[in-house]
C-alpha cells in the first residue's frame, strides 16, 4: 500500500468510520442482540438491536444539528460580549 493509499484510507475512514472502536462495538453489539433475542420472551419483549448493546452508539448529527449548534455557540458569544459592556 503506498502513502497516497493509506492517507485516502484514513480519509474515507473521518467520513465513515470502519476501522476503530467503532467497529468492534458493532460486532460485539451484533452477538449480543443475537443473545439477548434468542432468550427473549416474544410475548413481553420487543426485538433487541446492536445498538441497544453498543455503550457509545448515539446518531449522527444532520446539517441542521450542525447549523443549531453554532448559531447557539455564536448567540452565547453575543450575550457575553453585551454583558461586559
Amino acid at each position: 500500500m503506498t502513502a497516497s493509499e493509506w492517507a485516502e484510507v484514513l480519509t474515507l475512514d473521518q467520513i465513515q468510520p470502519w476501522l476503530g472502536p467503532e467497529r468492534g462495538d458493532l460486532r460485539a453489539g451484533i452477538v449480543a442482540s443475537l443473545i439477548a433475542n434468542v432468550n427473549r420472551d416474544p410475548d413481553k419483549s420487543s426485538p433487541f438491536s446492536p445498538a441497544d448493546f453498543m455503550p457509545y452508539s448515539k446518531p449522527l448529527q444532520t446539517a441542521e444539528d450542525q447549523i443549531g449548534v453554532a448559531r447557539m455557540i455564536q448567540e452565547a458569544q453575543e450575550a457575553m460580549e453585551a454583558s461586559r459592556g
